[in-house]
């Protein structure tokens, strides 16, 4: 398991500070529901669009603002945000209205960044444009849906453009200077954890700034449930898809963020004390006695183990991985503990009498 460059890392070290997403609707929709491409949408979509949490589209986008950032008061605090297009197809609208829309996010004082969920192919000229002249006001990430680089697979989840489209639109995106995430789903029906691991390759080689690794989410009412039902679409397990994260996180060079999952937790934490391990990626919460449970943390809706029912121990490695002086501490302190446990153990067999003070009868105090 390699360390990699988590998202959380990444703004703190750009920005300075604690920086959260606030998820946005502009009112968009997709070239694949209106009928342009297809009117059913991609297979995994909901019907929000992927994006039902974000905003209210009846509202302005000020508004919207203001509710995320209300929502988020009690997680964040002195911090700044970044105004998300999360919902539909981010880019798929008149560039004057896409100007008003993104321009009303960046005037927020406290927004640093402008972040645009799109397809790559709903960026033409005007738009890379806008993106460009925004870019040099503040920070603008773009957010390709790639999922995956398989032919079939494609096909599958309907998707609806050729590869060379995404190679053309990194391509666009690497030229303006923006930042660029690319999504890949792991899970897809039929794929092996090396082909997922080729997709990963294949985007961090066409220049990827930034990956979310998106396990196969299936969600009621889509056709992918229809699938699942039916039985057509089977899912990973919780072990498969460790092996297959770890496998995808090996093509992923240090400089390339990690957007999704934001947590991997490359050791064990034993009544506080962490001590590394060469398992694959595992989740920042384990167990006294089942060990690492699998998620990204923030999942679990309880605090207790659903196998044994004992508590969770709450694994951060932020002072072990930045600290070095962290690590020789406990290196340190470890043995030290375990000689001084052990003396101990050894004087009380060895010579219990001196080990166990003498006890006075009642009646002679």
């Amino acid at each position: 398991m390699r360390y990699y460059t988590s998202v959380n890392r990444y703004l703190q070290q750009r920005f300075g500070c604690k920086v959260y997403k606030v998820a946005l609707s502009g009112g968009f929709t997709c070239p694949n529901r209106d009928g342009t491409l297809d009117s059913r949408g991609c297979i995994f979509c909901s019907q929000g669009g992927s994006g039902d949490f974000a905003g209210d589209p009846a509202q302005s986008i000020t508004e919207q603002l203001c509710r995320g950032k209300a929502a988020l008061a009690g997680k964040i605090k002195n911090g700044k945000y970044i105004a998300y297009f999360q919902s539909y197809t981010g880019t798929y609208a008149p560039v004057e209205r896409l100007r008003a829309l993104y321009t009303e996010a960046l005037a927020d004082p406290q927004v640093v960044a402008l972040s645009v969920a799109t397809r790559p192919d709903c960026l033409p000229p005007q738009v890379l444009d806008l993106l460009a002249e925004l870019n040099r006001q503040k920070p603008v990430f773009v957010e390709l849906g790639l999922q995956t680089i398989h032919r079939n697979s494609a096909a599958y989840i309907r998707r609806g453009y050729p590869l060379l489209v995404f190679d053309q639109a990194m391509a666009n995106l690497t030229a303006i200077g923006v930042n660029k995430v690319v999504h890949i789903i792991l899970g897809l029906p039929g794929e092996s954890r090396d082909q997922m691991a080729e997709s990963v390759r294949y985007a961090v080689d066409h220049g990827a700034d930034g990956l979310k690794l998106q396990l196969l989410h299936v969600l009621r009412g889509t056709d992918l449930a229809a699938d699942y039902a039916a039985g057509k679409c089977p899912v990973l397990t919780l072990p498969e898809y460790l092996d297959t994260l770890d496998a995808c996180l090996q093509q992923v060079p240090k400089e390339v963020v990690i957007h999704r999952p934001d947590r991997v937790c490359p050791g064990w934490a034993v009544f506080g004390l962490l001590i590394p391990c060469t398992a694959p990626a595992r989740c920042a919460w384990m167990c006294c006695v089942c060990g690492p449970i699998g998620g990204c943390g923030t999942c679990l809706a309880t605090v207790w183990c659903w196998k044994c029912r004992l508590p969770l121990i709450r694994c951060d490695i932020t002072a072990w991985d930045r600290i070095p002086i962290c690590r020789i501490i406990i290196c340190i302190a470890i043995p030290v503990f375990l000689r001084q446990r052990w003396r101990r153990c050894m004087r009380t067999i060895l010579n219990p009498r001196r080990a166990a003070p003498e006890r006075i009868p009642a009646g002679r105090r």
